[in-house]
C-alpha cells in the first residue's frame, strides 16, 4: 500500500514540476554547457507530465491489487 500512495505523489512532484520549471535541458547528470539552449517547453512538459501520469496510474494499479 505505501508503495502505491509513494508512485502517485511522485507522478503528482513530476507534473507539478513540469509546469513550474523554466527551462529544460537535455542533459542527464550533467550541467549544461554554457553555450547550450534548452529544449523547448512543449517538450520537457510532455515528458515530464507523461511520466508523471505513468507513475499514478501504476501507483492506482498498485493500490487495487492489494
Amino acid at each position: 500500500m505505501t508503495a502505491g500512495i509513494i508512485q502517485i505523489v511522485v507522478g503528482i512532484v513530476a507534473i507539478v514540476f513540469g509546469f513550474t520549471a523554466d527551462a529544460f535541458y537535455p542533459t542527464f547528470l550533467r550541467r549544461p554547457g554554457p553555450g547550450e539552449k534548452p529544449s523547448p517547453k512543449w517538450l520537457g512538459r510532455t515528458i515530464f507530465v507523461l511520466v508523471g501520469v505513468w507513475f499514478i496510474l501504476a501507483g492506482i494499479s498498485d493500490l487495487r491489487h492489494r
